[in-house]
């Protein structure tokens, strides 16, 4: 695999991904596979470690998925080709918004992009949830963490090594 081409298909995601994560993952899946780089299986199955892994989930996410691609330089390249666009943009934005963080057109840009990053978040989960190999177990498991994050307020890693108990346990007594 070709690194440099490695590096400028997460280069560009990181340019073209907002919202943080969540938002990146279904950008990442279609770069990915238009290139044929990863099969839907390989990725979501790489999405459920990075996820789980702490760490900023856009960068979890591109370790794991170029390490199946091309191993460790591959690893490196997608790492710097994913956070170089958000350090650099950073680095200049922090400038600016130093010297215009008082203005009333900033401030309204700021709460119109808040719906726009939503929608990418719910978007990206509605694609996983579709493409999810769906079980009764599944669904189950989906609407605890639900309950135990939102509403019960459960630490979500003590609430990771729950369901992957029973999913682990489910999945074995089949």
């Amino acid at each position: 695999m070709n690194i440099i081409k490695i590096f400028l298909i997460f280069f560009k995601i990181g340019l073209i991904s907002f919202g943080g994560g969540y938002g990146m993952i279904l950008v990442m899946k279609k770069e990915l596979m238009k290139y044929k780089m990863i099969e839907e299986k390989d990725f979501m199955d790489s999405l459920v470690l990075a996820q789980s892994a702490p760490g900023a989930l856009a960068i979890n996410l591109s370790i794991v998925v170029a390490k199946k691609i091309g191993g460790y330089i591959a690893v490196m390249a997608a790492f710097i080709g994913v956070i170089l666009p958000s350090f650099l943009i950073i680095l200049f934005l922090s400038n600016i918004f130093a010297k215009i963080r008082h203005n009333p057109l900033v401030d309204k840009f700021m709460q119109g992009t808040k719906p726009a990053v939503l929608a990418l978040i719910v978007g990206s989960f509605l694609n996983l949830f579709k493409n999810y190999q769906k079980s009764y177990i599944g669904i189950i498991l989906i609407i605890a963490t639900l309950i135990l994050t939102a509403v019960l307020k459960i630490h979500p890693i003590l609430i990771l090594l729950i369901v992957g108990v029973i999913g682990y346990f489910s999945k074995s007594l089949r």
